[in-house]
This record gives structure tokens, C-alpha cells and sequence, in this order.
């Protein structure tokens, strides 16, 4: 985390999977606040960076795998936050 920016970093299972999305929300969970889309060819790790997020603020991560129509959402919620400026 950064005072204005969060990145993140995960290891992927390619086999099937249609696309990732990896999704930002407030510390509630309840709303989204971006959501980035990744298609194959999957790099590995897949990456990426939050910006233009409020310092001093706790969120939650989320990935979602899809297979065709069918998702499935990783089972732990990633909660972080970003820095408070010295």
C-alpha cells in the first residue's frame, strides 16, 4: 500500500479460466469501487495497482475466477488500506 494507491500481486491457475477480475470495494464490502478485467494469455503473477484510492482508508480486494457464465470468488477476502502521508 501506498497513501493513495494499492498494488497487488497473485498467482494464477490458467487451465480453463476464461478471465480474472479483480475487484476493489470500500471496508464495508458493499461498494465496488473498480474492478480490473484480465484475459488470457495470463501473465504469472497477474498485477496490477489501485489508484486515485483516499489515504488512511481500510478496503477490501476481491477475485472472481469465470469459466464461461459460471464465477468463482476466492475464498478469502483480502482486507488492506492505504497509508497515512508523514
Amino acid at each position: 500500500p501506498d497513501t493513495e494507491s494499492i498494488d497487488y500481486s497473485l498467482g494464477i491457475y490458467s487451465g480453463d479460466i476464461d478471465k480474472y477480475e479483480v475487484s476493489i470495494y470500500d471496508s464495508t464490502g458493499v461498494t465496488l469501487i473498480h474492478t480490473d478485467t484480465h484475459l488470457p494469455a495470463f501473465s504469472n503473477p497477474i498485477t496490477g495497482t489501485f489508484l486515485y484510492l483516499t489515504q488512511n482508508t481500510s478496503y477490501k480486494i476481491v477475485v472472481t475466477a469465470w469459466i464461461g457464465s459460471f464465477s468463482k470468488t476466492s475464498c478469502s477476502v483480502l482486507n488492506t488500506a492505504t497509508l497515512l502521508a508523514p
